[in-house]
């Protein structure tokens, strides 16, 4: 029952989460410096492997990067060696002293004794840059050698740096910047004055002018010239007017032809009054008749309908004179077989 009663309590605990989590962060961790040592390991054999066949502007960075990800006292004795290969002599001088302070704090003389001769054989061939300042008292005074700044602490001491060119460059508020590009040769001591920074010029303010004057008012527009009435819509209805009143024409001719084919029907009794028809000829001529009744109807509803589409097209078509339509009145009548159209202008 003990032991039930010890597994029940561990795991309803929250220390089993926590335990796996240090155990991932721990994993993780070690991954993470495994393969930084890994890549460590092989940027030095590079490194090596460039160095023996006199390779050292290649092999330099490769030691540097190599020392950055695992840092050692065996890949900063050679990137010193390194530095010196390719006349770096201040680089490679620094390396080597502090290699040596660290293995005579690690108790191995061998090694510091090699390390610190070596620095001390480059230490006469070093080249040196002082960089007096002649303003120590400007506010807000930046000096700087290419992206390194100077304190004021360096200002006016000799300290090694590795041959070549330097741009110096000093800046103050509310005054101009000064630079200039500094040799220093192998093995020289070079010193570089930083003069006082001359007083920036105000730039006085724009002087406020007067507002603008207000524009001149703008001149009216020119009245738009009115369009010479448009005729076609006269047209177009006295057309469509003439074209119902000629469907009315045939509407009335088909009502005659109708009215003579019932009264031939209706001759010598051959159909009655009930459309009772007692031979073929009279029935004939009764089935011609209805026909060409509905034919009248169709024919005489359609004229209509296009003359009075055709007189409205006409009467509201603008005139010369006037507005469209303006005192004007119009009537409009329908009939069987004719079409009035009345109006007042």
């Amino acid at each position: 029952m003990s032991k039930v009663w010890f597994f029940r309590a561990f795991f309803k605990s929250r220390w089993p989460l926590w335990l796996v989590c240090v155990a991932l962060l721990s994993l993780s961790g070690t991954a993470g410096a495994q393969s930084d040592k890994a890549a460590a390991e092989a940027l030095f054999r590079e490194a090596m492997r460039l160095s023996k066949v006199s390779d050292f502007k290649s092999a330099c960075p490769k030691f540097e990067e190599s020392l950055r990800l695992e840092p050692s006292l065996g890949a900063q004795y050679y990137l010193a060696d390194c530095y010196e290969r390719v006349g770096r002599t201040a680089s490679a001088w620094a390396n080597f002293s502090e290699v040596a302070d660290k293995e005579r704090l690690a108790g191995d003389t061998t090694k510091e004794r090699a390390a610190r001769d070596r620095a001390n054989n480059l230490e006469p061939k070093l080249s040196h840059l002082s960089v007096e300042v002649e303003d120590r008292t400007l506010p807000g005074l930046t000096v700087r050698r290419g992206d390194e700044a100077i304190g004021s602490g360096q200002w006016g001491l000799s300290v090694p740096v590795d041959p070549g060119s330097y741009v110096l460059q000093a800046s103050a508020p509310g005054h101009k910047d000064w630079s200039k590009t500094v040799e220093v040769p192998n093995g020289a001591a070079v010193t570089e004055r930083v003069p006082a920074l001359e007083v920036a010029p105000v730039v006085a303010a724009a002087p406020s002018l007067p507002p603008p004057a207000p524009p001149p008012p703008a001149a009216p527009p020119e009245p738009t010239p009115v369009p010479a009435p448009s005729h076609i819509q006269q047209t177009v209805g006295v057309v469509v007017l003439a074209t119902g009143v000629v469907a009315l024409g045939v509407s009335g001719v088909l009502a005659l032809l109708a009215k003579s084919a019932n009264t031939d029907s209706k001759r010598a009794g051959e159909c009655t009054a009930d459309n009772v028809c007692l031979s073929q000829k009279g029935l004939d001529d009764r089935n011609r008749a209805v026909s060409l009744a509905d034919a009248t109807t169709v024919v005489s509803l359609v004229g209509a309908a296009t003359a009075i589409t055709g007189g409205v097209l006409w009467l509201t078509a603008p005139h010369s004179h006037g507005e469209a339509g303006a005192g004007r009145s119009t009537q409009f009548g329908v009939g069987m077989n004719s079409l009035l159209v009345r109006g007042s202008f």
